[in-house]
């Protein structure tokens, strides 16, 4: 340490020396002496020339940190700011502590304006209940992520339906911060009504057309390609010794108590079939379950699939054995 305080309390005189000898302003002294001073200069610039290595490695190892911060902000941003899903951070009093660009632009804000805001303030009022409810669970079970689809409100007015993901974490002190994530699913609950609406209306016209059928005073059935019935109105299910229509699926003529006129029954299926072509008012007998015997007027048309494929047949008689 006194040796290096020494080379450096030398240090002007021996720069001054050697600018003196390089210019050749003095004349050298002795030998000795000017190879001592010429070793002391060498291991002085040796030094200035490591601790300038040094410095050039540590600015180097600074870029480089600077490089790296410079990218880590820039994913930050890319991942936070610009995510796809609205990030909020909400305080143990509801306000609003840390927002991304999309939870703004979700809310219709500037992202600095909806920082303090309370998060009440954009939830709907019809809905305001539901979120108390979900906020207080959500504290009160921190690590346990919880969700609720609820109705909010952008700062024009304009309502949507909006999927709350939230976790709650405890912080110093005891206070706690709710970390939340929005989902838009406006579209999800239109689809969803519209599904809705749309089965709704399927029942109904089920529910008419059964009332059709059972209401007409003439007996409709249809079967497949086999010849095995699919279903039918009540009228026919009485004709056939049965109470409702549901216990005829799945038999054909063999099983009824017409059976001795089943094969003849399953030639004009596969003609009208086979044909495609409909088979309209033909007079047949039939033997009914108590074996009594009456005469029908048949027809029996085609039925087809959405690409024109014959996939069964519909058939509709009338009893005209009083007419007979």
């Amino acid at each position: 340490m006194i040796n290096r305080d020494k080379r450096l309390s030398k240090a002007p005189r021996l720069r001054r020396l050697d600018e003196e000898r390089i210019s050749g302003e003095i004349v050298q002294p002795s030998d000795t002496v000017d190879l001592q001073v010429s070793e002391e200069i060498r291991l002085m610039f040796h030094q200035l020339s490591a601790h300038q290595i040094e410095l050039e490695m540590q600015n180097e190892t600074l870029l480089q940190a600077q490089e790296a911060l410079d990218s880590a902000r820039a994913r930050y941003f890319d991942l936070y700011e610009l995510a796809p899903v609205s990030y909020l951070t909400i305080s143990d009093t509801g306000h609003i502590l840390e927002a991304n660009l999309t939870a703004a632009t979700l809310l219709g804000v500037s992202k600095k304006s909806l920082i303090g805001q309370p998060l009440t303030q954009f939830i709907h009022h019809n809905d305001q209940d539901i979120f108390y409810l979900y906020r207080k669970q959500n504290l009160d079970t921190c690590d346990d992520p919880k969700g609720c689809e609820l109705r909010m409100a952008k700062q024009d007015g304009t309502v949507f339906w909006a999927h709350l993901a939230t976790a709650a974490a405890r912080q110093g002190g005891g206070s706690s911060e709710c970390r939340m994530v929005i989902n838009d699913i406006s579209n999800l609950k239109r689809t969803e009504k519209a599904m809705t609406q749309n089965e709704q209306n399927a029942t109904e016209a089920k529910n008419l057309l059964k009332l059709v059928l059972d209401t007409i005073p003439v007996r409709l059935f249809w079967k497949d390609l086999n010849s095995v019935y699919l279903g039918c109105n009540t009228l026919f299910a009485q004709d056939a010794g049965y109470q409702v229509p549901e216990e005829l699926i799945g038999l054909d003529d063999y099983n009824m108590g017409w059976k001795d006129q089943a094969e003849r029954y399953r030639q004009d299926d596969l003609e009208v079939m086979n044909s495609g072509k409909p088979k309209w008012r033909y007079e047949e007998i039939q033997t009914t379950p108590e074996g009594k015997q009456i005469w029908l007027a048949t027809s029996k048309v085609p039925i087809r699939d959405t690409d024109g494929k014959v996939i069964g047949i519909l058939g509709a008689y009338e009893d005209i054995t009083q007419r007979k």
